[in-house]
């Protein structure tokens, strides 16, 4: 990807990652990778692309006092255009529902705001689909409590 020309320099042109899914996929896992380490938080990838799953995060160096060490898994999903943001909640060819078995929690890029949503999968399981409002001022949409909530991770 391409830093773009004009108004703000340090924007990717994301055209690209928007005409193939595989390249959207690899930004947006990309993006949550640099986002959680910013935090602190300590991430790896599965090796191979079986994994119902995206990364693995590791949250015993910052885990609170008392608080279990735990290995989260990450299913990691990006949404661009023009709003509201509906995000796919299912994978495989055979379009199966993501459910507490595949992984912990879904982080949904929303690439246009720079914004995230970690959402724990028992939230939203066995559904296909969920929509996100973080456009809306004072959102009252279901997962709006979610809205940049990396302390789950915690």
């Amino acid at each position: 990807m391409r830093a773009s020309r004009g108004g703000d320099r340090g924007a990717l042109r994301l055209g690209a990652a928007r005409r193939h899914p595989k390249l959207a996929g690899e930004f947006a896992e990309s993006a949550f990778l640099s986002a959680a380490m910013e935090r602190g938080l300590s991430v790896s990838r599965p090796f191979g692309e079986s994994a119902a799953y995206d990364a693995v995060v590791d949250n015993r160096a910052l885990r609170r006092e008392g608080a279990q060490s735990c290995l989260w898994r990450i299913q990691v999903r990006s949404v661009s255009g023009a709003a509201p943001y509906r995000v796919t909640t299912f994978h495989g060819s055979c379009k199966r529902p993501i459910t507490r078995h595949d992984a912990d929690f879904l982080a949904v890029f929303i690439v246009p705001l720079r914004t995230w949503y970690i959402i724990p999968v028992r939230r939203f399981a066995p559904a296909m689909g969920l929509w996100l409002f973080p456009h809306v001022i004072a959102s009252r949409g279901r997962y709006e409590r979610y809205r940049e909530s990396w302390r789950l991770l915690f």
